[in-house]
């Protein structure tokens, strides 16, 4: 969507280029002396795929990865040439495609063997079940997976990989225990494959071994490239910006009386007499229904809360009351917010987007994934 069209909708995200390649460089810095691959899955947790891989490939970045093969397609119909990995299981009904677009699909179980039999062609990524329990072949497995893979006519085995279920909680020895049996089986094989990669990025942080060059090839960075996760306890050089800021406007204000109810089903009456400042943005637009009466947006550098049920198409704030420094008690006026107002539902000038899933009662990656698709990126470097 160009310029001109994303501004006839209200509410955008506003995505910061420049704070992805800072986030790349930083993170870069983390996995020392192997590659990333970029991973951009979930049209880039939200945030625009094609804009975020370009991006990533003009920062040097060779290698991305996705979760489906019509998310790789699109890539590569958008003439995006590097390599392209795709995580989930493969499928009968789209393995051609990997053919076809050059992909590189990996092994998620004894299953995917009898997928990609009938193909050639095929580079495949092995993923090991280290103790995730979600995909991968089991340890004991793996020699006789590969050997089926190699006796494929046309097809290769890149790489072998695995992926922590708790490497975002500092000294977990269940990461260690699974660094120890994918480690296991690597020793176990007669020679190292073309490829291994192992880290995401809490993992350069927690599990410094999955980033060693003499082991592994890669990492898988996906979170932190927007910003969005970087281990308690931990610190990098330079901190990690989130690069999404979802903003709307104002449509209407009005005063309503003490006792009068806010929106849907009477959850919320004014205490006194105050005025309402409703807002072009709902849960269509992805922002959570469950921050009704939980949640402030920010207009004009105030923080106002959130009041009444968020509609699809709308919320509500009282402008009425606002909190922390610059609150309407200590800077504003009831006129200081008017239709056509900017307002920060999350990210700069507003309340950040840990904070906003923290409210949500979930996490930042299912916040900017949820962002919705009628909700034009506008992009900024």
């Amino acid at each position: 969507m160009g310029l001109e069209s994303a501004l006839l909708t209200p509410t955008q995200a506003l995505v910061d280029l420049a704070g992805l390649s800072h986030n790349l460089r930083v993170l870069k810095q983390q996995a020392k002396d192997i590659d990333v691959i970029g991973v951009v899955k979930a049209n880039a947790y939200g945030h625009g795929s094609i804009e975020v891989s370009k991006t990533l490939i003009a920062d040097g970045v060779r290698s991305l990865a996705v979760a489906t093969v019509a998310e790789a397609v699109e890539l590569r119909q958008a003439g995006i040439g590097e390599k392209i990995l795709v995580f989930g299981a493969p499928r009968k009904a789209s393995i051609k495609a990997c053919v076809e677009y050059d992909l590189e699909p990996f092994v998620t179980g004894l299953e995917s063997l009898d997928v990609i039999r009938p193909f050639s062609g095929l580079r495949v990524h092995l993923l090991v079940d280290t103790g995730m329990a979600r995909l991968g072949v089991h340890p004991d497995e793996v020699e006789t997976v590969i050997q089926d893979i190699e006796n494929m006519p046309g097809n290769h085995l890149q790489a072998i990989s695995t992926h922590f279920s708790s490497a975002g909680r500092i000294g977990s020895s269940f990461a260690r225990e699974q660094w120890r049996r994918f480690e296991s089986v690597l020793a176990k094989l007669g020679s190292k494959p073309a490829e291994v990669h192992v880290a995401s990025t809490c993992a350069l942080f927690t599990v410094p071994e999955s980033v060693d060059p003499n082991i592994v090839d890669s990492a898988r960075i996906g979170i932190g490239l927007y910003g969005l996760l970087e281990p308690e306890g931990y610190s990098t050089a330079s901190p990690l910006k989130p690069i999404m800021t979802l903003q709307s406007e104002v449509a209407h204000v009005k005063w309503v009386e003490a006792g009068a109810p806010v929106s849907y089903n009477t959850d919320w009456c004014a205490p006194e007499r105050t005025r309402i400042a409703t807002v072009a943005a709902g849960y269509a637009d992805g922002y959570p229904r469950i921050l009704s009466n939980r949640a402030s947006v920010g207009i004009n550098g105030v923080l106002y809360p959130v009041v009444g049920a968020v509609c699809m198409d709308l919320l509500m704030v009282d402008i009425g009351a606002g909190s922390g420094p610059g609150s309407r008690n200590e800077t504003a006026t009831d006129t200081d917010v008017t239709p056509g107002d900017k307002v920060i539902l999350f990210g700069s000038g507003g309340p950040s987007s840990v904070q906003i899933a923290e409210q949500a009662e979930t996490i930042p990656y299912e916040l900017v994934c949820g962002v919705g698709s009628r909700v034009p990126r506008i992009y900024s470097s």
